[in-house]
């Protein structure tokens, strides 16, 4: 599969926040109601694109990926994909190879999900198991193997 990554930038604020707006508004309104103002805010208040990696599939941006990497796990930040690309194996294609890497550097893989969020049957079968949860979120562990 032709995917790779590419940091992104200051210009790429309103892909990230389109990407933000496809892939989460039916989630986030599911499970707080969205409000584009509030998420506009927000989003804008935590954006950085130093911690942001876009992903590229065939020269085209697609989605990006979050990574924050600590002594002993990484923890998934964020893993969007936009939907026309969903469901094709570039999700899965990309999860394999993080929990390779990170298999090999012994370190478990973290992350939460929306509970309202489909995406956690991917990372059900992907070996992440439910180890917590909040009233919005599924807290959830993938450990070495």
């Amino acid at each position: 599969m032709e995917i790779t990554f590419q940091q992104a930038r200051e210009d790429d604020f309103e892909f990230l926040w389109e990407l933000h707006k496809e892939t989460m508004e039916s989630y986030v309104d599911k499970t707080w109601g969205w409000d584009e103002e509030f998420q506009k805010k927000y989003f804008n208040n935590q954006f950085d694109p130093i911690t942001i990696d876009l992903i590229i599939y065939k020269n085209t941006k697609i989605g990006a990926i979050e990574i924050r990497e600590q002594e002993s796990e990484l923890y998934l930040e964020n893993f969007k994909i936009l939907p026309q690309f969903q469901n094709k194996g570039i999700g899965a294609t990309i999860l394999k190879e993080l929990i390779n890497t990170f298999d090999n550097k012994q370190k478990s893989m973290k992350l939460q999900v929306l509970k309202v969020n489909p995406a956690r049957r991917l990372y059900i079968r992907f070996g992440f198991k439910t180890v917590g949860n909040t009233e919005t979120h599924f807290v959830m562990e993938r450990n070495v193997t």
